[in-house]
């Protein structure tokens, strides 16, 4: 692969004599990613009949498919003009997951030798890549979502230019590189509270404590536009424990709803005092 100048077009390489389906296994941990957002293609009956019987929610082909791939749905995700720089993002996280494997301290450790930075500001309609970047994130982020809701174009639109509800973007960097857009919330405030209405957030950020970060300077900003309170409905599904827990990391007191699932979470601004977490995050404007 290096000697054909292709080996970058390939993230997290799995190489070996190894089962098929727990190389596939170990790729979905390392990148985040769930398992059925998988396709495997290969040209052995016995390999694909072996993901099919231990992966069954990964999609299987033969390499015969490989020319009709392109024009089946499930390859034509909405794209925007920063996704389409999704590898190079996966080639800079392999970059740092070889050197926290070598990392002689803690988890808290690593993330802080990072430098993460975050930026979080008001999204504007006008500001067309990331508008277009935050609709994809609605509608692919499965694990790090308040409410999983798919919004039709129109419905984002609203959602966007309703004048009582604020959206911000958050866009992460570190001493590697630059991840991006990664996250999308909307906050919806009348009189003295503030509700979190949609919370996503991409999953190559997950588990650096940016939830946590993006929160409590969510909550820092309220509180000094005279909030008292803030609120977030999480929605549980079957895909999105991440966020569930992600949120025990914060300031916010969870109840359980019994009907429907749902964790009602609230957060007392007026005693709130601020979270200790690895992220240097600029003041929100």
């Amino acid at each position: 692969l290096e000697s054909l100048g292709i080996a970058n077009y390939f993230v997290f390489p799995a190489i070996n004599w190894g089962q098929k389906s727990a190389n596939l296994k170990a790729i979905a941990k390392i990148m985040n990613l769930g398992l059925d957002s998988f396709a495997f293609i290969d040209d052995s009956p016995f390999e694909r009949g072996d993901v099919r019987q231990n992966l069954p929610v990964v999609r299987v082909f033969c390499e015969k498919d490989i020319p009709k791939l392109s024009m089946l749905p499930e390859f034509n995700p909405p794209v925007s003009k920063e996704s389409k720089s999704r590898r190079s993002f996966y080639l800079k996280e392999m970059e740092r997951k070889k050197i926290e494997i070598n990392f002689s301290g803690d988890r808290l450790g690593f993330l802080e030798s990072c430098q993460l930075k975050m930026n979080i500001t008001r999204l504007s309609k006008t500001n067309t890549d990331a508008y277009q970047r935050c609709y994809e994130l609605i509608q692919r982020t499965n694990q790090l979502t308040l409410t999983a809701k798919r919004y039709m174009p129109d419905e984002y639109k609203r959602l966007i230019e309703d004048r009582s509800i604020k959206c911000y973007i958050i866009q992460v960097s570190d001493r590697f590189g630059d991840y991006g857009i990664v996250g999308f919330v909307a906050v919806h405030v009348a009189g003295t509270s503030a509700h979190i209405t949609e919370f996503v957030m991409s999953c190559r950020i997950a588990m650096k404590q940016c939830e946590a970060a993006t929160v409590d300077a969510l909550a820092k900003h309220l509180k000094k536009q005279g909030i008292d309170g803030l609120f977030a409905n999480l929605i549980k599904t079957d895909r999105n424990h991440a966020l569930v827990s992600a949120f025990s990391e914060t300031g916010f007191i969870g109840k359980h709803e019994p009907t429907n699932g749902s964790v009602f979470y609230t957060m007392d601004l007026k005693k709130y005092r601020g979270q200790k977490v690895p992220v240097c995050v600029n003041e929100i404007n």
